[in-house]
């Protein structure tokens, strides 16, 4: 049997156009996709400056056990490095020549990384420094015993207020006193270590 065709009218044409586009239009959103979970963030954060020390080193000393003469007072006097140690009050002490190695002597600080001009000057201070209390320490290098707990031994620590900058960079010293208690026995002998250490701020006056 034979279907007449018949004839669209304009208008279901378009209809029939219309509803063929929507129908393709859910198959356009079925785009594939990749996934990379390996990308990283990294960042950095450094000091503007840097500031390193090595330690003060107030030397090995010989002390006979005593009870009386007053208490020794030992200096690595900053603003005269070249007298070196000098001893006050209580005189009767002496240098340990066996460990000369170990010699008091002076710490230093460098400051790095510096963008102040040339011959200007940074500002030094310094926190925790005075009346130091020690712990008995183990110094190898000595070749000495640990000192005793509880000793009254008292260690000061001393840095100037100014420093010249020069390339980025300034150099300087760091004194100390040690104070050695009237009464000493035999089991004060030995090496000791100061128990908190100093906090030193070098500020060269930059503001960015």
């Amino acid at each position: 049997m034979r279907v007449p065709l018949q004839k669209s009218k304009p208008g279901q044409a378009l209809l029939a156009g219309l509803l063929l586009a929507v129908a393709l239009l859910p198959g356009l959103a079925m785009a594939e996709s990749a996934i990379n979970p390996s990308v990283d963030a990294t960042v950095g954060i450094h000091p503007m400056l840097t500031l390193t020390c090595s330690p003060v080193n107030l030397g090995v000393w010989r002390v006979p056990p005593r009870t009386t003469g007053g208490t020794t007072r030992i200096m690595l006097d900053i603003d005269h490095p070249e007298l070196g140690t000098q001893v006050y009050l209580n005189t009767k002490v002496a240098k340990a020549q066996a460990y000369a190695d170990w010699d008091a002597d002076f710490g230093t600080c460098t400051l790095t990384q510096s963008r102040a001009l040339d011959q200007s000057s940074a500002t030094i201070k310094i926190a925790n420094n005075r009346l130091l209390k020690v712990d008995p320490a183990d110094l190898s290098f000595t070749n000495i015993n640990r000192g005793r707990s509880g000793s009254s031994i008292r260690v000061d620590v001393y840095v100037p207020t100014l420093v010249k900058i020069m390339n980025g960079t300034a150099t300087f010293k760091v004194g100390g006193g040690l104070t050695i208690p009237q009464k000493i026995e035999f089991v004060d002998h030995g090496a000791y270590r100061t128990s908190i250490r100093p906090m030193i701020t070098v500020d060269d006056r930059m503001r960015d």
